[in-house]
């Protein structure tokens, strides 16, 4: 027969309000309510009930039975209060130290520093989970936001607190995870000391000197151990793993009070005192047992959870600020859509090297698995960092995204060290690319600061292709269409896209110089006493023009679609050699200044 099932914490919390006030009902006592509260979540975690449908009626009967049995726990408490008294002494030795108290005041205040710490949608989102006990639904209505991002932000504010904790004591899960178990354990009239409490958004924060409540304590603990992230349905495996944690914590105090009422209840009989204070040993080290049991299984969790990260709700990858945009996108759609694209780019790039009809079916499906794509971009535009059309999409927080969403869907995801790996090289990439933006002033080229973009995340992508395996590179970017600047999703090229003018010759450098002065004269309309000037400047930049940028011999489709990335890379640079030049020597007008500056698409020369 299978055992049942111990009640998950959420559970609990959901039926502690009416719980307490039977409690209270039936004793007449705020701390001996707090008692049979307790001895009634112990017992539903060692003895649940069998059948989820009745649990209501279960919670009230033991309740009731607690209740009953604190009265005669009263009653023989009073007959031996003259013991106790005598054996005071004896009592005194099962008590907490100071240093013990101090050390459990200290990890309290550390744990409650960082979350004061966090950004303020991670941070209320934690007060009101937590603290106050809220289930997910009730604190998505109090924030005006949906569930599933009251889940994510729960989830990745316990990483961050998790990540903080592994920095602080050297990447040693296990020691912080032990100086934490105290505070699932602290006083029971803790919950009723949050007079200092500040209000942050609407939310009623505990200051860092003020206690946690039992409840708000030790699930914070549990959940920065890996126990407990965002109350899973009944059922999952994870609940049995999180109401054991619950019942480990909860049975270090159980066992404490015990030890200490059983060392100073027989004082009169030094041989019954022998044989409690070995049971005392025996308790403590009974205790020593448990709480390395909840670190061990905080580290097995927390890698648990790290490994299983793909069926997790909103951008499989955070990115702190840009998770509010990111995580709005239907990654699943996504991805899926984005590994068929991929294969009918393939199929149409075979079709124009082949001279052959575009197949419809082709054309119609590339639109239909482009929509997606497109829809995701135009969410983005305007929030995530990047020169040009296409540069919010090709930036390291979408694009990392993307690459993960896509390679789960075609069944090969990112590993853990992958996706942590991927993580680190993106950032390092946004805060380059924020210490270079800030050096661009008014008189920088737009076409200099798209080159610049194209150039930087380059390296980017290259990093990422060294990061994946031949087969996660072969399903994003297949050979035909690698680098290829209105094919490859997953490049640099992308940025290019439609922004290139071309520029025909007839294989001669002046035929070139002629392409770029009709060009020039169309953008920039100089007056025509510098046209000259100009017309010099472009012949002798065109001498200078490397001889592989004037190969190039395509038409058609062929010659609007298919770029090499790099090759329009490299005559980006060659345009704005000739830019600066005009720039620096020929007296424009402020006007014709203005629209060389705006000029953002760089020239493709294409031999006729």
């Amino acid at each position: 027969m299978t055992a049942p099932v111990p009640l998950p914490i959420e559970t609990l919390l959901e039926h502690s309000t009416w719980m307490h006030a039977l409690a209270r009902r039936l004793v007449h006592d705020d701390d001996v309510a707090q008692d049979v509260m307790q001895e009634t979540w112990l017992a539903s975690l060692r003895t649940p009930p069998r059948h989820a449908e009745s649990v209501r009626g279960w919670l009230s009967k033991v309740v009731r039975s607690k209740a009953a049995d604190s009265g005669r726990a009263a009653q023989s408490r009073a007959a031996q209060s003259r013991a106790v008294h005598e054996a005071r002494g004896e009592a005194a030795k099962a008590v907490p130290s100071v240093a013990e108290s101090v050390a459990d005041a200290e990890s309290h205040r550390r744990v409650s520093e960082l979350v004061l710490q966090l950004d303020a949608n991670y941070r209320d989102v934690l007060v009101l989970r937590f603290f106050e006990g809220l289930p997910p639904r009730e604190v998505a209505r109090r924030l005006g936001c949906p569930v599933e991002t009251v889940r994510t932000r729960t989830r990745r504010a316990l990483e961050r607190l998790r990540a903080e904790l592994d920095t602080q004591h050297a990447g040693d899960r296990r020691a912080w995870a032990l100086a934490l178990v105290p505070l699932a354990r602290l006083d029971r009239g803790a919950a009723a000391t949050a007079g200092g409490a500040g209000t942050i958004t609407g939310v009623a924060l505990m200051t860092a000197n003020t206690k946690f409540g039992l409840v708000a304590a030790a699930a914070l603990v549990l959940g920065l151990s890996g126990g407990w992230i965002a109350a899973p349905a009944v059922g999952d495996d994870g609940e049995a793993h999180e109401a054991a944690l619950v019942g480990a914590t909860r049975a270090l105090d159980t066992e404490r009070g015990r030890a200490e009422t059983l060392s100073g209840s027989l004082g009169k009989r030094d041989a019954r005192i022998r044989a409690l204070e070995q049971e005392l040993a025996q308790s403590r080290e009974h205790s020593a047992g448990l709480e390395a049991e909840v670190a061990e299984l905080g580290i097995s969790l927390s890698d648990a959870m790290a490994s299983a990260d793909t069926s997790r709700d909103g951008a499989p990858i955070s990115f702190g600020a840009y998770d509010d945009v990111l995580d709005e996108i239907d990654w699943d759609q996504v991805g899926l859509a984005t590994g068929e694209l991929v294969q009918l780019l393939v199929s149409l790039r075979s079709a124009i090297d082949a001279g052959e009809e575009l197949p419809p079916e082709v054309i119609t499906g590339i639109q239909n698995k482009n929509a997606p794509l497109i829809a995701a971009a135009a969410r983005i535009a305007g929030s995530l960092p990047g020169i040009g059309t296409n540069g919010p999409y090709a930036s390291p927080p979408f694009m990392s995204n993307l690459i993960a969403a896509t390679l789960r869907a075609a069944g090969t995801p990112l590993t853990t060290t992958q996706e942590r790996e991927l993580d680190r090289i993106a950032n390092a990439q946004i805060a380059r690319e924020k210490q270079r933006v800030a050096t661009y002033g008014a008189e920088t080229l737009e076409l200099q600061k798209l080159h610049d973009d194209v150039v930087s995340r380059t390296k980017f992508f290259d990093a990422v292709t060294a990061l994946l395996t031949a087969e996660q590179n072969t399903l994003l970017r297949p050979d035909s269409v690698r680098d290829v600047s209105n094919l490859d999703l997953f490049s640099s090229a992308i940025q290019w896209g439609q922004a290139v003018r071309l520029v025909k010759h007839d294989g001669t450098r002046a035929s070139v110089a002629k392409g770029m002065l009709k060009d020039l004269g169309r953008l920039v309309r100089p007056a025509k006493e510098r046209e000259a000037e100009i017309e010099q400047l472009a012949h002798e930049w065109a001498e200078g023009l490397s001889e592989t940028l004037l190969e190039s011999e395509r038409d058609g489709l062929a010659a609007l679609l298919m770029f090499d990335g790099d090759q329009v890379t490299r005559s980006s640079a060659e345009a704005l050699r000739l830019y600066d030049s005009i720039l620096r020597v020929v007296p424009l007008t402020d006007e014709a200044r203005g629209r060389l500056r705006a000029i953002s698409a760089p020239p493709i020369f294409l031999k006729l």
